[in-house]
Order: C-alpha cells, then sequence, then structure tokens
C-alpha cells in the first residue's frame, strides 16, 4: 500500500550549467524611479557551481552539486545597484529558489537554482525592465540530473521483506553495491515464519517513482506486532541505492504478526508467523566436589555461580536472549542474596548465589516461561553455618526517660535492642541473649533478663525508670542455647559473676536454677553494652523553678503597650532541666501577660516548656499599682498645686520626701514603706509577676540512722524541713512575703483595712486556691510531692499529692520624668559665701544649690564633694537603658561614684552619683557655670524619639 505527502522543496539544493549569454539596449531620457540615467544598458546571465565553474554535461546540475544563476547588468552611464532582475525558466526542467532579485553595487544578482525532479538540458533567463516599459534579456542552458529528493503525490515506493539465513558480511560493501536478497549468492531467504530462536532481518526498500533510482538517506521507521525491532529505536537511514536494514527479535511467545515499515510517508507491511521450540535446561551450582565426588559446602559468607543452559530440540544452545528467574528457601527469608532475574546469552544464564546467614541444603529453583509454556529445573547448595562473633548494640527508642511519673509526656521507659551477629556479620536467629543493668543504682529495672533473637537477629529488653538520675547501661551477653541443651536437665549458664556467686550460697535466691548454674569463662564470653540512655527530668520541685525577665524598669509608668521578656525555668529534684512540653501559668498584679508575636489566632496564654523553660511577654496597659493620689505615695509635689496631697503619707501627715529648694525631690535614703513599716507609704508603679506550675516541695536526703534508710531520691521518715513547707501560692503585691489579703469594707472609711490609712499594699492579694475551698491554706506540716516513700506517708510525714510551685519578681514601671537633689555632707546647712545650702532630713546632710571655688583671697572653696541623688516620681528607679552623664562648665569636676547607664533595677532607693567640685589651677575667664546632670531617657514607644533632661546646680568662682 502507497502512501504519499509533500515536502519542501527546501530539503535538498540542486546545481545548474549553462553557456553564458547577453543582451544590451538603449535608454533614452529616463529619469524614473530607479534612479538611472540615459545610456545603454547590457545583461548577462551564467549558471555555475559552488566552486564558481560552468554547469555542462561533464559537470551536471544534481543534489551534490550546488548551483546559482549569476546575472550582471552593465550601463554605459548612471547607476547599476538596486535594479530589479527577474529570472525565469524556458522549461520544466529545474526549479529556482527566487525569481526576483535587486542587484548589488556591481550590478550583479544572484538566485539558487535547484535540480527538479526532472533529468535532462534546460534553459535559465534573466530580464531587466527599463523604466519606459523596454526589456533587456539574457538567456543560458544547464544540464540537470533531476535527482531531487523532494517528493510530492505518488513519487515514492516502499517494499519491506523478512529475511533468514544471509550471509555472514553479505552487507558489508553495500555503499557501492546495491543489496539484492533475491540473489542466491546471499544467502538470504525471504520468508513469512521465523523460529524463536532465530533472529531475522528487516529488508526496507525506498524508491522515487519519478527517477526510478533509490532514496539515499530516507529515515525508515520499522514496527512489530510480535517480538522485537532492533535497534530498540526502529529506525535505520537507507544507503546510497535506498535500501535499509533492521533486526527482528521474535521472542518466545509464538503466534502470527506484522512488520510495518515506513519512509518519506509511505509504508508497507509483511505478515510472518514465529514458531515456538521446547528447551531443554540444564542447572550446574558451581560447587566442587570431593574426591569422592561428594559436594563441598558453601561457607558461611560465601558464593558461588550459577550456571543454566537453554537447549532446542535438536540440542542446539537456544540463541534468543531469554529471561530466567532464580529463587530459594534462604533468599526468600532473606538469609542468601541470589540474582532473581538474569537474561540468557547464546543459550547460557548465569546468577550469582551468597550466603548471609543460611546454614541449610538451599533449594534453588531455576524458571523459564517461553513460548507459552514453563521450564523448571533445580540445584541444591548445602552452606555451613558460621559462628557467633558478636552483639551489636543497636538503639533505645527513649534516649532520655523521666523519673516517675514523666512530667510534660516525656516516658518514663525505654526499649533497648541489640543484635546477634556471626563472623561474616550476618544476623544470627533463634539464639539466647542474657540481659541486666550495670548497676543498681537510682532502682530502675529491666522488664526483661533474658531473650530470643528474631529471623533478623534481633532481641530486646525494656528499662523502666527508678527514683534518682544518671546514667542507664544495660548489658548483653550471648548463651548458646545449644551449650545449654547440653547441660544436665535443671542446669543453666550465665555470664554474670555476682549471680554466679550468688547461686553457690546456701541462701541462694529463689531466681537460681533448680540444678546447678555454671559461669560462661570469661575468654568464651560474647557480650555488649548500650549507650544514650540517660534517667531525668523527674517532676519539678520548689528550688528549682525560677521567674526572670529581660526589663525590670521599663519606660512603661506614662506609656501602654511597653513590653518585656518574662522567662520561666523548670528543673527537678536533682537540679536537672524537666522535660518539654510542661506548662507554667504567669501571673500579674499589673498590666497583662501572654505569648506576643503578631500572629493571629496563635495560644496568648500558653508558657509551654522547650529545654526546660518558656517565654511569654508582660506588656504595660490598664491602672498602674497605687497611683491615685489618695495613697500620698509620691516623693512630693509634683504637680506644683500645694493643695494636692500625693507626697504626704496619709498615715502620719508627714511629707515622704523634705522639698530640694522649693522641689519634689528623692529622699535620699528612700521613702519608708508599709512592707517594712506600718507607717510606711505603699510604693506606687511596682508590679508583682507570679510564675506557678505543678510540682513538688523540697526536700534534702539525709544519712540512714535508727534503721531508717535514706539516700535514695526518695522522702523517707526524719526528712521533713519546716523551711521547705510551702502554703497555697499568692501574687505577693508588697513584696513582704506573706499573705496579707483583707476583706474590704462595703463603704471605704478610716477603719477600712483596705484603705489608705491601714492597708500595707496586701489587701487585693489574690492566691491559687488549689482545694478550691475558699480558704488560703497555710504550710500542712508535710512532705508533699511524688518522692514520698510509703513508709514516710505511712508515718503521715509526707504525701504524694502536687502542689504549685511558684517564683515571683518585682517590677517597676518607671517614669521618664527624672527629680533630682544635689547634697554636701555636712553638720551645719546654714548657707555662707562658699555655699548656698538648706537642711534635709537626714542628719549631716544638707541640700546644696550653689558652690563657691574662688581662690582663697575671695574667699571661695578649694573643693566640694557633691551626692547627686535621682528618681522617678514614686522613688523608683528611672527606666533601664537611660544615659546618665555628668558635666561642668566652670571648675573642674572629678567623677568619684558613678553609673553611666541605668540597668535592670527595682530598688526601692534613689540612685546616686558623688562627683568633686574644684578650684581651677589657671582661671578660664568664666566666673559663672553649673554642674550638670543630663538623662537620656529612650523612648517607652517605637516612634517617639528619647527624652533628654538635664538638671543642674551653681559654680562660681572668680576666675
Amino acid at each position: 500500500m502507497r502512501f504519499v505527502r509533500l515536502l519542501s522543496a527546501s530539503l535538498l539544493s540542486l546545481l545548474l550549467v549553462a553557456c553564458g549569454g547577453g543582451g544590451s539596449l538603449e535608454e533614452g531620457g529616463d529619469t524614473g524611479g530607479d534612479g538611472s540615467s540615459s545610456g545603454s544598458y547590457s545583461i548577462t546571465v551564467t549558471v555555475v557551481d559552488s566552486e564558481g565553474n560552468e554547469i555542462t554535461d561533464e559537470n551536471p546540475l544534481s543534489r551534490d552539486n550546488e548551483a546559482k544563476a549569476v546575472a550582471t547588468l552593465s550601463a554605459t552611464s548612471g547607476s547599476v545597484a538596486g535594479k530589479r532582475i527577474v529570472f525565469s525558466l524556458a522549461d520544466e526542467l529545474g526549479e529556482l529558489k527566487v525569481v526576483k532579485v535587486e542587484t548589488d553595487e556591481d550590478g550583479i544578482a544572484e538566485t539558487d537554482v535547484l535540480a527538479g525532479q526532472q533529468k535532462g538540458a534546460g534553459e535559465i533567463i534573466a530580464t531587466y525592465t527599463l523604466s519606459n516599459g523596454d526589456e533587456v534579456s539574457a538567456k543560458d542552458s544547464f544540464t540537470t540530473q533531476g535527482d531531487d529528493v523532494v517528493v510530492t503525490e505518488e513519487t515514492a515506493d516502499v517494499d519491506v521483506l523478512l529475511l533468514t539465513g544471509c550471509n555472514a558480511g553479505w552487507d558489508d560493501d553495500r555503499d557501492n553495491v546495491m543489496l539484492d536478497p533475491r540473489d542466491p549468492n546471499t544467502g538470504c531467504n525471504i520468508v513469512n515464519s521465523i523460529s524463536s530462536n532465530e533472529v531475522g532481518e528487516i529488508y526496507v526498500e525506498v524508491t522515487s517513482i519519478q527517477s526510478g533510482n533509490g532514496v539515499e538517506s530516507a529515515i525508515v521507521n520499522a514496527q512489530t506486532s510480535v517480538g522485537t525491532v532492533l535497534p530498540s529505536s526502529g529506525t535505520a537511514l537507507t544507503d546510497s541505492f535506498g535500501r535499509a536494514l533492521l533486526r527482528l527479535q521474535p521472542g518466545n511467545q509464538g503466534g502470527a504478526g506484522t512488520i510495518t515499515a515506513e519512509a518519506l510517508g509511505v509504508t508497507d507491511t509483511t505478515n510472518f508467523a514465529v514458531g515456538a521450540v521446547n528447551l531443554q535446561l540444564t542447572v550446574d551450582n558451581g560447587l566442587a566436589t570431593d574426591n569422592n565426588n561428594n559436594v563441598i559446602p558453601l561457607k558461611a559468607g560465601g558464593s558461588t555461580v550459577i550456571e543454566v543452559q537453554l537447549r532446542d530440540n535438536e540440542g542446539n544452545l537456544f540463541q534468543s536472549p531469554t529471561d530466567v528467574e532464580f529463587s530459594s528457601t534462604c533468599a526468600a527469608s532473606g538469609q542468601s542474596t541470589l540474582d532473581d532475574k538474569v537474561k540468557s546469552r547464546a543459550g547460557i544464564a548465569t546468577a550469582t548465589y551468597r550466603a548471609n546467614g543460611c546454614n541449610i541444603n538451599d533449594n534453588v529453583t531455576v524458571t523459564i516461561e517461553t513460548g507459552g509454556k514453563n521450564y523448571t529445573a533445580s540445584t541444591i547448595i548445602p552452606v555451613e553455618a558460621s559462628p557467633v562473633q558478636s552483639i551489636q548494640f543497636m538503639d533505645v527508642s527513649e534516649q532520655f526517660i523521666a523519673l516517675p511519673p514523666g512530667e510534660g509526656g516525656v516516658p518514663t521507659q525505654s526499649v533497648v535492642r541489640f543484635k546477634l551477629l556471626d563472623e561474616d556479620g550476618n544476623p544470627v536467629a533463634q539464639d539466647r541473649i542474657d540481659f541486666r543493668l550495670s548497676d543498681g543504682a537510682g532502682k530502675a529495672m529491666l522488664t526483661q533478663l533474658t531473650g530470643n533473637t528474631s529471623n533478623n537477629g534481633e532481641v530486646q529488653t525494656t528499662v523502666t525508670s527508678g527514683v534518682v538520675p544518671g546514667s542507664l547501661v544495660v548489658k548483653a551477653c550471648y548463651v548458646p542455647k545449644a551449650d545449654v541443651a547440653a547441660l544436665p536437665e535443671g542446669d543453666d549458664l550465665t555470664c554474670w559473676v555476682d549471680e554466679y556467686e550468688a547461686c553457690q550460697a546456701v541462701d541462694a535466691p529463689s531466681s537460681c536454677p533448680e540444678g546447678e548454674l555454671n559461669l560462661i569463662p570469661l575468654s568464651e564470653q560474647i557480650s555488649s553494652v548500650s549507650s544514650l540512655l540517660t534517667l531525668s527530668s523527674g517532676v519539678t520541685d520548689q528550688n528549682s523553678f525560677d521567674l526572670s525577665t529581660d526589663v525590670i524598669n521599663s519606660n512603661s509608668l506614662y506609656y501602654n503597650g511597653v513590653t518585656s521578656n518574662l522567662t520561666v525555668f523548670f528543673g527537678d529534684q536533682f537540679n536537672q532541666l524537666s522535660g518539654d512540653g510542661v506548662e507554667a501559668t504567669v501571673l500579674t498584679e499589673a498590666g497583662v501577660t501572654g505569648v506576643i508575636d503578631g500572629t493571629q489566632f496563635n495560644p496568648t496564654f500558653k508558657c509551654q516548656t522547650t529545654d526546660a523553660a518558656c517565654t511569654i511577654q508582660w506588656r504595660s496597659q490598664g491602672d498602674r499599682p497605687f497611683w491615685d493620689y489618695k495613697w500620698g505615695n509620691r516623693i512630693g509635689d509634683i504637680d506644683g498645686n500645694p493643695s494636692t496631697t500625693e507626697g504626704i503619707n496619709p498615715k502620719t501627715g508627714e511629707q515622704n520626701c523634705d522639698p530640694y529648694f522649693g522641689a519634689a525631690a528623692p529622699c535620699i535614703n528612700g521613702m519608708i514603706r508599709a512592707k517594712n513599716d506600718p507607717n510606711g507609704i505603699v510604693m506606687g508603679g511596682r508590679v508583682t509577676v507570679t510564675a506557678v506550675a505543678k510540682g513538688q516541695e523540697n526536700f534534702v536526703d539525709e544519712e540512714s540512722s535508727d534503721g531508717v534508710t535514706r539516700r535514695n531520691g526518695l522522702f523517707d521518715i526524719g526528712e521533713y524541713y519546716q523551711e521547705y513547707d510551702l502554703t497555697e501560692a499568692f501574687i505577693d503585691h508588697n513584696e513582704n512575703g506573706t499573705f496579707d489579703k483583707a476583706n474590704c469594707d462595703p463603704a471605704p472609711g478610716p477603719t477600712d483595712p483596705c484603705s489608705e490609712l491601714l492597708s500595707r499594699g496586701g489587701h487585693n492579694e489574690t492566691w491559687r486556691d488549689l482545694d478550691n475551698d475558699g480558704i488560703f491554706d497555710e504550710a500542712d506540716g508535710k512532705y508533699n510531692g511524688l518522692l514520698c516513700s510509703q513508709e514516710a506517708e505511712a508515718a503521715g510525714e509526707c504525701t504524694r499529692e502536687l502542689i504549685e510551685v511558684r517564683s515571683s519578681i518585682e517590677m517597676v514601671m518607671s517614669g521618664d520624668e527624672p527629680y533630682v537633689r544635689f547634697t554636701v555632707d555636712s553638720g551645719n546647712c546654714t548657707t555662707d559665701p562658699q555655699r548656698v545650702l538648706e537642711s534635709t532630713n537626714v542628719s549631716g546632710k544638707c541640700d546644696i544649690v550653689l558652690v563657691n571655688v574662688s581662690t582663697g583671697d575671695n574667699g571661695g572653696l578649694a573643693s566640694q564633694a557633691i551626692d547627686i541623688y535621682y528618681s522617678d516620681e514614686f522613688g523608683n528607679p528611672l527606666p533601664v537603658g537611660t544615659e546618665i552623664e555628668l558635666s561642668a562648665s566652670n571648675g573642674v569636676l572629678d567623677v568619684l561614684e558613678h553609673t553611666s547607664v541605668v540597668g535592670n533595677s527595682n530598688t526601692d532607693k534613689p540612685m546616686h552619683s558623688k562627683v568633686l567640685i574644684s578650684r581651677e589651677q589657671e582661671g578660664n575667664q568664666i566666673f559663672s557655670g553649673s554642674l550638670n546632670i543630663t538623662f537620656t531617657i529612650p523612648s517607652g514607644q517605637d516612634d517617639v524619639d528619647n527624652k533628654v533632661v538635664v538638671a543642674s546646680m551653681n559654680v562660681i568662682d572668680d576666675q
């Protein structure tokens, strides 16, 4: 069947042969658009090959000899550039690629000439048309082979044949001699049937219908419905005679099939049948034999090559590549490795067998499926057993186990795995391993003291945690079952010396065997130890629980949204880290606490541990503690209004701090606080933050005495200590360490315990009512915790109930308005020419606002030491990060005591610097200046600049 298609004419190039020709014409008075001037024009045309040689009968145009037509336009005057030359053919011989070409500056125009599909002599014409319509032309003849491979409709023919029996090398000279399978000398047979053990040849002819010649370099695609075409791409190029060869591998299935060949859009087919052959299999296991012709067993870990021969009915090796499958009992269980599928070559298939723990007569089965039939054969490979060589520690399920009860979900047991290996590194199955802990500290235990290895040689035991932390090591020892079986009934073997010695004693423990326990000699023992197992992380206890913050005194008294990080730290009875996932509850007297991470819908209240710590945030907002003027807890009259009492103690009616020359200033020794004195004031701007978590009280292991065993990690009789006994947790607003909750009167008045007249600041303290009885529970006189021993619990000295461990910090909501006092040490606060002073409420201290360091003739001081005190309005420290600079514009300044940057602090005393102002050795001609203290306070808000405040006193001199 023939199919055709159209191909582009540009697939191949053609060449021309011709004799030159020319013509001329006079043009008169033309000044048209082609830019020529009047004069005489002439033209010539020649067809030449790529080397410039003329196309002739001896040098014809063909697809291998490319050609072009070269036209040259000349003129007696005027330009010859840019003139359009039209090329044409006198007949159907040849083909032009371009017909209209403009001349270059030399008057030359060229176009390619193709060979076309007809052979013979042709003629090409080059014509130039003047502006007045006259033409000048020239001709040239050429010879063409007409062998263009461009195929148009009905121009190609494809034939496909199946060949067998062709002589070796019959196609060696195919580029010079055309293949002809019909020639008996080739030995080829044109067939439509083939045996499954033969490889046939697919012969394809591609012929041009127009020329009758074979088409060179055409791509042939071949496919088959049965078997396989080789090469696997199924493609080949035709030779110079239009012939292509491929191969057919018919396969082993038998049946009928079709070969389809396609080239240049034309296809042809041929049908064929495949005849299957009967196979005979012989198997050689590759093992040597002894003198008695007995097979020598394969060494453990050794290998051998199994060879299978495939022969046809006539005893010839079956040449067709065939899949051969191998299987065995040990290979199925992983105790040997075996090539499971190989392909035969020239009738022989080989597979490598390697013993990996197999110690039986392993039956290897060979299976072939071909031509719709199954063929099987088998061989036996005896394998020797390999001696046990080592125990390999594998892993633990949990590297870290917790003391009971495993706080935060930390496991309290771990599976430890070992593997028993032979000398070749293969697992040893169904043999015995004994276990024990390296020591008995902490009462950790094993759930299994002996175990049998699995098919992959693995065995395991489980470690359960005790009561004392530390590293745990599991020892494993190999006890050969064969050796135990050889002992008298009731006897047993062990690797453990202490166990052996215990069983030799008169009062042997019940764990000893009924017969005799024998010790495996140390030189014969095969043992191993575990690693990576740590026992720790019990329940959090009070003295390991802590709370801290990165910013204690934040600039938050006047600003909302100022944050500090709060970190809670956990540890157990043995001061080791608690497990991850434990939660703390963080409570605050003012502001709020929670997770502030800028992400929506995350839990904002969870403080859950990672590496035994968790971090949340505190944020300033809401009421500031004891802010109201009624508490009279400022350092003085900060608003300048004499009618307000913010600086007057409501309990005594006295000013908290004496003024500094009429201005509010910090008390030199700090204000008297209600936490220490019932007549003191409740300081404002101070925030108690408390963290609590489930845990247990402290105890200390004491020495054993009077028959009571101690030093065991448990709370025992006689280990109670009152200092460790805890009340219910509470938020200590006034920092005095006691729970001061008061029941406030419905109507505030002078007898109300919550009023400014009677309160010491703890009247609104809240507590954690664990038993929900509405009563604050004091310490109960017992140890409370999971380490309570059975004996101590029976004696009423402890309970196994958990309490809340707790830790608190006192944060300060500092103000960014500093108040300053300059003082000197003096027993007389009378002003004189040297100093302007006033008395303070501290003996031996005087406020100073001016110092004179003039020369002695003018009554000045040589030097004066000056103390500077500063705080915010509540007497609290200035915000952390505040930079403090001391300077003097007159006199000589020496700094004696000073901190240049305010650190984290919750002190209730004012901050302090000390300087020395001295007389100048040589005058600076400045007679009046100042001693300055400059505060640069970091803003409490991101979009606000730092605040700068300067406080000064006068310094005068006479030079």
